[in-house]
């Protein structure tokens, strides 16, 4: 069977609308290939609890706040930051629409694993959270519009309109959901995600909240296959590069108008945020990991009297940080005062020589000091 695999449907008043997965196998390839290798890579890093916790909440306050900004929610990171970590009720549609987004975290936080099988009644669900108790214009929390919609803007490629009546959107969600479900199950789960986002993004069956929806959907395939923390950096990928993303958008309808019915623009634009957040997780977990090594090396280093037990302290309060620090912070600071209240200027130039003779400390061009959490991998 051709893996690329093109249906072409006529609706009643739409035009024909084609689904496909039709993309360059040379361009995306690479990105398969990386996001692969890197998925392997980050699934057997060892990641404490407390950290995994920390991390898995930071990003999603970072993807509520994008994917909400995305569609001109005008709160600020810490305002959604507020509004998830206090759960107090909201008092604006705006507020709603943060703690309505919270919701569908949680529900795709807690959807059964390894189901890879994407139901029409789940999408509604997922749009009646995210719409819920909102006063939208033209909008029923879970149910299809039978409306004309434009979106886009001429900025970025020219308007686009979706299938403008219920009976064509029925139609075009059945034959989606039966595309992805059965048709492209042996494709990359990444390629599914993304084409995922994409179609229900141009199907566009709800009044509002469309968007918010296909990306939560993207996230739920990801997290299905196994896929940790990127499902929910994606959604902040597509807000810090928001010209792009329209422009994948844009650049994909024309293509699929014309003969070449080929997605491949928007298939890049994603897999370079699933490569681009991979390699970020990577960074932040082996930062993790080079600075726990590094405390275990200067407690045997203490140990060993290798260093005394004011110098282990300093390298261990740094490396809380870890940040840059200069001499005379050690004597200004409220977080080194203890250490060097009653020591000398002198011994305190003793104390950042000797550790950065061995290693432990590296003098930055603004003449301060960083620890060094490369020593034990250089």
């Amino acid at each position: 069977m051709d893996k690329h695999i093109v249906k072409k449907l006529m609706t009643h008043k739409s035009g024909q609308f084609i689904l496909s997965n039709k993309y360059d196998q040379n361009k995306l390839s690479p990105y398969i290939i990386q996001a692969s290798i890197l998925n392997e890579t980050i699934r057997d890093m060892p990641i404490l609890p407390d950290i995994a916790a920390s991390l898995n909440e930071e990003l999603m306050i970072r993807s509520i706040f994008s994917t909400a900004a995305i569609e001109g929610n005008p709160l600020r990171h810490d305002e959604v930051s507020q509004i998830i970590l206090k759960k107090e009720d909201a008092l604006n549609d705006k507020e709603k629409e943060i703690c309505n987004l919270k919701q569908v975290y949680d529900l795709i936080d807690d959807s059964i694993p390894h189901k890879r099988i994407i139901s029409e009644d789940f999408i509604k669900i997922v749009h009646s959270t995210i719409t819920a108790g909102i006063n939208y214009k033209d909008n029923t929390p879970g149910k299809y519009r039978n409306h004309s919609v434009k979106v886009g803007d001429e900025e970025h490629g020219g308007t686009y309109t979706p299938p403008k009546i219920l009976e064509d959107i029925r139609t075009l969600m059945d034959t989606f959901l039966k595309w992805f479900n059965i048709d492209l199950q042996d494709e990359n789960c990444f390629i599914q995600s993304a084409l995922t986002h994409l179609y229900l993004a141009l199907i566009h069956p709800f009044g509002q909240g469309n968007g918010r929806s296909a990306r939560a959907i993207e996230s739920l395939i990801l997290n299905a296959y196994g896929i940790r923390y990127v499902p929910k950096m994606l959604s902040n990928y597509y807000y810090r590069n928001i010209d792009e993303y329209y422009w994948a958008f844009s650049n994909t309808i024309k293509s699929l108008k014309s003969k070449e019915c080929d997605v491949t623009d928007f298939l890049e634009f994603a897999m370079k945020g699933i490569v681009e957040s991979f390699r970020e997780l990577k960074d932040r977990n082996f930062w993790h990991i080079k600075r726990m090594a590094l405390r275990d090396f200067c407690g045997h280093l203490l140990e060993r009297k290798g260093i005394n037990a004011r110098q282990h302290m300093l390298i261990s309060l740094i490396l809380n940080g870890p940040f840059p620090f200069s001499l005379k912070d050690l004597f200004n600071k409220d977080l080194f005062r203890p250490l060097y209240v009653n020591v000398s200027e002198r011994t305190a130039r003793r104390d950042v020589e000797a550790l950065s003779k061995m290693g432990l400390l590296v003098l930055q061009e603004d003449d301060k000091f960083i620890v060094n959490l490369n020593l034990l991998t250089s």
